[in-house]
């Protein structure tokens, strides 16, 4: 990664991801394209891609890869929070990235991300291997549809289900459950509800 310097960057801490958090995820900056660096490493550890994102908003393609992964074959962070997994006993599923390194911020460390709306088959047999709840939490804008489904390849593995319901409508259309720290608190206490599972 020596195209990219070691800097934090003031539009995450704009986003609620303070220099210490993205330090520890280890943040860069390229300057090559403007982009803030996001390293993706393996369960283990090692490095298998790198996701960009662009410093504009209205930039077409927010996100890309400088180095692309199979994501739907990983778990975004679980190098990092698998001990947090375990001595929570309790694995909560983001769907992005960000979301993971945000809630390690708040101080929620056990979870991971699948880097899209509906868990693959390859991330499910990886959850279950946990041997934990499994606590969906998903976006505002993902469908019941790409919940169930989500579910559903998790129940094939016996995985006890709970999922992150805005039932008050307190997030925004395409929020996610961890952009804000007072929702996220109020939502994670008042609305984990089991959906099945054993």
């Amino acid at each position: 990664m020596l195209q990219y310097i070691n800097l934090p960057h003031e539009l995450l801490l704009k986003d609620g991801i303070d220099i210490k958090t993205q330090k520890e995820w280890e943040i860069m900056y390229s300057l090559k394209d403007d982009r803030i660096i996001f390293p993706i490493r393996d369960e283990i550890g090692s490095l298998v891609g790198v996701k960009a994102r662009a410093t504009n908003n209205e930039e077409e393609n927010k996100y890309i890869y400088h180095y692309p992964v199979s994501k739907s074959k990983m778990l975004f962070g679980l190098y990092k929070t698998l001990p947090y997994i375990k001595e929570k006993n309790e694995a909560i599923v983001f769907e992005a990235e960000k979301s993971t390194i945000k809630s390690w911020g708040y101080g929620y460390k056990n979870s991971v991300a699948i880097g899209g709306k509906t868990i693959s088959e390859a991330q499910a047999m990886l959850l279950a291997k946990l041997q934990v709840p499994i606590v969906l939490a998903f976006d505002k804008d993902c469908t019941k549809e790409d919940i169930k489904k989500s579910a559903n390849m998790l129940r094939k593995y016996f995985v006890e289900i709970y999922i992150i319901y805005d039932k008050k409508n307190i997030l925004d259309e395409k929020e996610s459950p961890v952009d804000n720290l007072t929702k996220w608190r109020y939502l994670y206490k008042n609305h984990k509800y089991k959906i099945g599972g054993v």
